[in-house]
């Protein structure tokens, strides 16, 4: 079976590369299109990929795999982030939010930004504007960055206590 899953894995995370870098977003209105799109396609994507693992730890695992895996968007800045609904980080790209809880964590104007993006994903999905470092090509820890405003798609990935999104960055 984790042989299996495994291959499946590996096949969505390539697949989902494949839509994201080949040009995809030439056919979309804007960015935020093209996020959308993203986040849907991972959201359906790993809801089905989880659905038979009951192990937190091997969910976590595949999450991580993919999240890891994929950057988008022409400049690079699309990625996905995934959290738990109490506002736990599940996982980023920016490695230093693993595992912790940003329930508190506000952005440089003072919203809370992960509270309202699990309000958001509770409700089935949708935008939230907020400020975040914007990664530069090749950074991945996001460091020396400053916060830049950031139109945030989020979906719940059904079946699960998470919800995954990205984002576009306003254009500078």
């Amino acid at each position: 079976m984790k042989g299996r899953l495994l291959t499946i894995t590996i096949t969505f995370i390539v697949l989902l590369t494949i839509f994201l870098k080949t040009g995809y977003t030439e056919n979309c209105q804007s960015e935020k299109d093209s996020v959308v799109s993203a986040v849907k396609t991972a959201a359906l994507g790993l809801s089905a990929i989880l659905k038979d693992i009951s192990d937190e730890s091997e969910k976590i695992a595949i999450i991580k795999k993919m999240v890891y895996a994929v950057r988008f968007l022409d400049d690079k800045s699309g990625y996905f982030y995934v959290y738990d609904y109490n506002c736990k980080n599940i996982v980023h790209p920016d490695k230093t939010f693993d595992g912790k809880n940003l329930i508190d964590y506000k952005d440089a104007k003072g919203k809370y930004v992960i509270r309202e993006l699990s309000e958001v994903a509770k409700k089935g999905g949708g935008f939230v504007v907020f400020y975040w470092k914007k990664p530069i090509e090749g950074d991945q820890n996001f460091s020396g960055n400053r916060e830049i405003k950031k139109f945030g798609y989020v979906e719940p990935i059904a079946g699960t206590e998470y919800f995954i999104g990205s984002g576009s960055y306003e254009k500078q």
